[in-house]
């Protein structure tokens, strides 16, 4: 019975560290995103799905913490305000972001993509938030 049990716990303890590995994978991919890259593949005059299909990916937070920060070298709150029924879309990433604004036709009219500079934390600070071990919001 104790052999039984310790291949259990083996087996157990393999596959934890196996979903561990994968997460770890899964997340190291997602921050490789060049979304200058992607930004390229957009064109003004394409519809709001001709987008997000040549991006790939539905619009969202492709982020793989909450502490990368980003700069932008623009205003959306004037941009917006001087064409109301304008609706934004976006896509942010660990090494940039990519904003579209599409019209009332759902037209790609504006497109905005910019760099940022992330702050590098250690290995192991990224597991600490994966595993929600601290809070997000510090």
């Amino acid at each position: 019975m104790n052999n039984r049990r310790l291949t259990v716990c083996c087996l157990a303890l393999l596959l934890v560290l196996l979903n561990a590995v994968v997460v770890l994978l899964h997340y190291s991919k997602r921050s490789q995103i060049d979304p200058s890259l992607l930004a390229d593949r957009i064109q003004l005059g394409h519809t709001r799905a001709q987008a997000v299909s040549a991006v790939g990916l539905s619009p969202g937070d492709y982020r793989t913490n909450s502490s990368v920060m980003y700069l932008y070298g623009y205003s959306p709150c004037e941009l917006l305000a001087a064409h109301p029924t304008w609706q934004e879309v976006s896509w942010q990433f660990d090494r940039g972001v990519i904003i579209l604004y599409v019209n009332e036709m759902d037209v790609v009219v504006t497109k905005l993509s910019g760099g940022s500079f992330a702050i590098r934390r250690a290995p192991w600070e990224h597991v600490r938030d994966i595993m929600l071990l601290t809070d997000p919001f510090r």
